[in-house]
């Protein structure tokens, strides 16, 4: 790789020490966002994000700070990038802005999201898009986490300098607009947590109902297989075995006993109003019995 640039702002031994320093990193294509000292040189990692063809990926980019210069590594080779700090901090915002779309476009997909099971028109591949949505929440705030501890570190760097207190303020300023994103996409993630909290609820609550719904059926046909199955023996002296309108009165009692289920509730308010209520209306048992009623009425309720 060339130095060339570099070399006519350090000396020859520190340039051999930063190569040796960095000949690892400079390998790799996906590092995190990171910065740290090597000697009077600061090498500089920043990681972001960008959306393509539906997918979010992620780059890396790699930075010297010699002097007032900025270089950026490309194709095995440093090349100057910014003549000032205050150049390069306006390159870093720059990229703030387009990850800021990415946030807002996904932003958007939550809401549509949101919308449809608020509405109760969430789709059979809903807990995928939550899924998906929710996987691509987790990678920025991941990333913008990491720009966010790592930036603090850059701002501590440039106040330690007397002439870098003007530079400071610049990274406090782009370190206060990734936190507003990465708070953004916090909020984001807790809105997910929520929905599918809700999701579940929902889900549960139907399976609640069905169970129920089968519950009641078992109950209501119990009796009624019971008489079925005693009748249906083939045994001698049982009951109308004998009587032609036998098999009518069967009928009738099955009938009565559906009746009984679907009716008896109402049957007995209306001799409670009539009356139970004119005769025992003001005594305690009437009320621990009214209760008592009121109690079973409500756990057997459609």
């Amino acid at each position: 790789m060339s130095w060339s640039e570099i070399e006519s702002l350090i000396s020859a031994d520190e340039i051999g020490h930063l190569k040796e320093e960095l000949s690892d990193e400079l390998k790799e294509t996906d590092l995190p966002t990171q910065f740290y000292k090597i000697g009077s040189v600061d090498f500089f990692v920043f990681r972001s994000l960008y959306h393509q063809n539906g997918h979010l990926e992620s780059y890396c980019e790699k930075f010297l700070f010699v002097q007032d210069k900025v270089f950026k590594y490309g194709e095995g080779d440093f090349e100057v990038f910014s003549a000032h700090q205050f150049d390069f901090v306006d390159q870093l915002f720059h990229r703030l802005e387009k990850l800021k779309e990415i946030v807002l476009l996904y932003g958007g997909e939550l809401e549509k999201l949101e919308d449809q099971l608020f509405e109760r028109k969430a789709s059979s591949a809903f807990l995928n898009d939550w899924f998906d949505l929710k996987k691509v929440m987790a990678k920025m705030e991941r990333t913008l986490g990491r720009q966010l501890f790592i930036l603090k570190d850059v701002i501590k760097s440039f106040e330690l300098k007397e002439e870098g207190k003007d530079i400071a303020l610049d990274y406090s300023a782009l370190n206060a607009e990734v936190s507003y994103l990465y708070h953004t996409v916090q909020g984001s993630l807790g809105r997910l947590d929520n929905l599918h909290n809700f999701f579940s609820s929902l889900k549960d609550e139907k399976m609640n109902r069905n169970i129920y719904f089968l519950t009641v059926l078992s109950g209501l046909f119990l009796p009624l297989n019971l008489i079925v199955g005693f009748f249906g023996m083939n045994t001698q002296n049982l009951f109308f075995s004998e009587n032609p309108q036998g098999t009518f009165y069967v009928i009738y009692i099955l009938l009565g006993i559906v009746g009984l289920v679907f009716l008896g509730f109402n049957v007995l308010r209306f001799i409670d109003r009539v009356f139970v209520k004119w005769w025992l209306g003001r005594t305690k048992f009437y009320h621990r019995l009214n209760s008592r009623i009121e109690a079973i009425e409500e756990r057997w309720r459609f």
